[in-house]
């Protein structure tokens, strides 16, 4: 009996799909992170009256600027600045004494 490729052609269409839009998802959500800033940058904003609000889980800290900021990212080895209104860090183990 001759088996039809179509059958194994369409299961094999559809898994390359799945797999398709779970990757554009994926690279969405991190595209649309914010970016780590250190923690002297989130001191010398916060002088600035430039911090909106702030959310603290554990030792990381996500939260937004009040103006779009220019915070430089390190990609691929180069370091690109891009406009954010969101940032994200983690604490320092050291306690700040100010």
């Amino acid at each position: 009996m001759k088996q039809s490729i179509w059958k194994p052609l369409v299961l094999m269409l559809i898994l390359v799909l799945s797999f398709d839009l779970v990757y554009n998802l994926v690279v969405s959500q991190m595209a649309g992170q914010a970016p780590e800033i250190t923690y002297s940058r989130f001191r010398q904003e916060l002088a600035a009256d430039n911090i909106k609000n702030v959310t603290i889980k554990g030792n990381s800290i996500k939260g937004e600027f009040r103006n779009k900021t220019k915070v430089f990212v390190m990609t691929n080895g180069h370091e690109i600045g891009n406009e954010a209104t969101a940032f994200g860090m983690v604490l320092p183990a050291i306690p700040d004494p100010v």
